[in-house]
């Protein structure tokens, strides 16, 4: 369930309408959707829909994304109904996101490694972003528009080919450790990582 706390009184009703036709529930939850950021308070999750063209480089936003991590969302105005919807599911999910299933022998370092059997990759910040997720979401196929909402944050223009070119950098640096299959693409669907378990 979802609270919205929104100030613009037609941007609320857009909001309330979006909602409905998601078949997402209204009112007191631990995800809250706001147009002020200054409302986030006491909640699991924040979606914050924005018009201000420097809002990504103010300390509001350094502080929301600092503070809830993968569990905040920036969305600019307008914005489409497949990308409200989808930011609306991905919080929901991220906030009660079970433990992924641990890999025999996978270790995962902050510093930007992944190593397996002996064997170690160096990865960017972004493709660090896109391996953990896409693991964390143990084996099921995610859409292109999620993987670009969780790990760029809607930083990149709609319609770029961001996370295919992403997707093909992290497959050239997986594949010495895993083999070639290690991310999987689904026609029209999206990316899935595969892992041996052995």
């Amino acid at each position: 369930m979802v609270k919205v706390k929104i100030n613009d009184p037609h941007l609320s009703a857009i909001v309330l309408s979006l909602l409905s036709l998601c078949s997402i529930p209204v009112g007191e939850g631990d995800i809250l959707i706001c147009d002020t950021p200054s409302q986030a308070e006491g909640c699991r999750g924040v979606l914050v829909l924005y018009s201000a063209r420097g809002y990504l480089n103010s300390q509001e936003h350094s502080h929301l994304a600092q503070t809830y991590s993968d569990a905040y969302l920036p969305i600019r105005c307008p914005f489409s109904f497949d990308m409200f919807c989808s930011a609306v599911r991905q919080l929901l999910t991220s906030t009660d996101k079970p433990a992924p299933s641990p890999v025999h022998d996978m270790s995962v370092t902050p510093e930007g490694t992944v190593s397996y059997k002996g064997k170690t990759a160096r990865l960017s910040d972004r493709e660090m972003a896109l391996f953990t997720y896409l693991r964390d979401k143990g084996g099921k196929t995610v859409s292109r528009d999620e993987l670009k909402m969780a790990v760029w944050k809607n930083e990149t223009e709609e319609g770029t080919n961001i996370v295919d070119v992403y997707i093909s950098y992290l497959r050239k640096k997986l594949a010495p450790i895993f083999g070639k299959g290690v991310i999987l693409s689904e026609r029209g669907q999206g990316y899935s990582l595969s892992i041996p378990k052995e």
